[in-house]
């Protein structure tokens, strides 16, 4: 989906710090960089495909879709619902069942400082902010209220829903009789819940782990 917090994550995982970009800053359909998971000789390099989310774009990114890839399905969570299903969830996994069946899929949930109560408020006060000392002190307390486990429950209902319409194109699918056509392999045994503003720093490393147990583990 457009202006859902991808590129400001990728930034964050690249950096080992969550980073913002800037609103004129957005992908146009779209950017290739590089990622480091792991360490020492467990590292990889990982390429990372960053796509623009706006419908325009994908005529031409579907080209580049392959079964072989990893796939992050960044979905914010204030439009975690009904009303913006086929943009955020739909058309993607409809496309990607489509041009790489059998992909692996991890959703994730991003820009979940929305839904926290009172970060709105110190952001604005962070802005505003003329010390670096005030900054600091903000700082320390967007970090206590950006915790994992504080996204995870702030983002309870939108993950609940996340998975729920995960399931249901699980069952679309076998009900058009695609049979041959391998499964998307949905990994929404974990949602990870994250946020890029300053703060949000154990998120981006939850992430991290998370992404690093799907690339680096051994095959069966």
């Amino acid at each position: 989906a457009g202006m859902a917090g991808k590129s400001s994550l990728l930034r964050g995982l690249q950096t080992r710090s969550p980073t913002l970009a800037d609103a004129d800053e957005r992908t146009v359909a779209l950017e290739l960089s590089s990622l480091v998971l792991g360490e020492n000789e467990r590292s990889v390099h990982v390429s990372c495909w960053d796509f623009g989310g706006q419908e325009g774009y994908a005529p031409a990114q579907q080209p580049y879709l392959a079964s072989s890839a990893l796939y992050l399905l960044v979905v914010p969570v204030h439009r975690a619902n009904d009303a913006h299903e086929g943009e955020v969830l739909g058309r993607w996994l409809d496309v990607l069942q489509a041009r790489a069946p059998g992909a692996v899929v991890q959703p994730v949930l991003s820009q979940v400082d929305r839904v926290i109560p009172g970060v709105p408020a110190l952001l604005t006060e962070r802005e505003q902010a003329t010390s670096v000392w005030k900054r600091a002190r903000i700082d320390a307390a967007l970090s206590k209220m950006c915790r994992p486990e504080a996204l995870e429950t702030a983002a309870a209902d939108a993950t609940a829903w996340v998975r729920a319409r995960l399931r249901q194109q699980e069952q679309r699918h076998r009900s058009r009789g695609h049979s041959r056509q391998p499964q998307l392999s949905l990994h929404d045994d974990e949602v990870p819940c994250v946020t890029s503003i300053p703060g949000g720093c154990m998120s981006i490393v939850a992430l991290q782990k998370r992404l690093e147990q799907l690339v680096l583990c051994e095959p069966p």
